[in-house]
């Protein structure tokens, strides 16, 4: 059990340097380890995740006045995750909500 926590916390700093690597604008390779060279991973620190930047930045900001809008949009935003999808759709409104409009955008895209 031991070397499993080991490999975990190996894993979470390795991933993480890798992230500090990319956000300075050196080129890769940012590590020697063959798989997290290949392989794209989450961001081990959620906040770190370009998608929630997305919501802390811009969606919550324009939203915070009102809830029900906001957590309308939260949800709508983490059933697709991509910002593009997001911007596409722009901020939608519960109340009155139009479905076909978001199925038409979304075909679109």
């Amino acid at each position: 059990m031991i070397d499993q926590k080991i490999a975990f916390w190996k894993y979470i700093a390795e991933r993480h340097r890798i992230y500090l690597k990319r956000r300075e604008g050196l080129s890769p390779p940012w590590t020697e380890d063959p798989i997290l060279a290949k392989y794209r991973f989450t961001n081990v620190f959620r906040d770190l995740d370009r998608g929630t930047r997305y919501v802390i930045d811009l969606l919550i900001p324009k939203l915070k006045d009102n809830s029900e809008k906001l957590i309308f949009n939260l949800i709508a935003y983490r059933l697709y995750n991509r910002i593009s999808t997001a911007e596409a759709l722009g901020l939608l409104n519960h109340e009155g909500f139009d479905r076909t409009v978001v199925e038409d955008i979304l075909r679109r895209l």
